[in-house]
């Protein structure tokens, strides 16, 4: 596989978790052969706050890497090298649908992110709403909106379903054998 699996961690409340997720993640793509960039950041101390900053680092890798990349949550569970995304050579933004399946409608665990300057525009679209519902919470206790429903909606609007070259990853992806989202709040190795 020559995508690389992208992801970040931040550990909050005291807890390793995400810090011991990481470093399950990277010795997966390590027994698998998948290259990776998996890196520390603090973006606050609650897991929304690291939640609304998906897009930003997914920006900040995009212009790093400049290449496409496969954003994987780090609490997930790799079961099996992702590669059909190295086929994908024009596509802007692709990610798991959700179910009952919807036009549009994805889950927030895994993204391929490629590498034409609408996929940045929508980056930087999705980080302005995050950051936005940032400063809301600061505002109003209790607003627990993270990034799903933002990116949902830019991919909803009219102008990303027509200009965005989008397609659906695959559903193992998302909820196994290839790729599953954890959820469990365990650590879970592939066995």
């Amino acid at each position: 596989m020559n995508t690389p699996i992208v992801s970040f961690y931040c550990d909050i409340k005291g807890k390793t978790f995400f810090s011991d997720s990481a470093r399950v993640m990277e010795e997966r793509c390590e027994e698998l052969g998948i290259p990776h960039y998996i890196k520390k950041r603090d973006y606050g101390p609650h897991w929304l706050d690291n939640v609304r900053a998906k897009p930003t680092f997914l920006l900040e890798t995009f212009d790093t890497l400049q290449k496409p990349f496969l954003w994987v949550d780090v609490d997930a569970v790799i079961g099996a090298v992702p590669d059909k995304v190295d086929s994908f050579t024009d596509v802007d933004f692709a990610s798991v649908p959700t179910l009952p399946h919807k036009p549009f409608r994805v889950m927030d665990c895994t993204h391929y992110v490629g590498t034409s300057p609408l996929t940045r525009k929508l980056l930087v679209e999705w980080k302005e709403r995050c950051d936005k519902q940032v400063e809301l919470a600061k505002r109003k206790r209790g607003c627990r909106a993270g990034s799903h429903g933002a990116l949902n909606r830019i991919l909803t609007s009219k102008k990303y379903q027509t200009e965005l070259n989008f397609k659906f990853l695959p559903l193992s992806y998302g909820r196994g054998p290839v790729i599953k989202l954890n959820g469990g709040g365990h650590i879970r190795r592939f066995s």
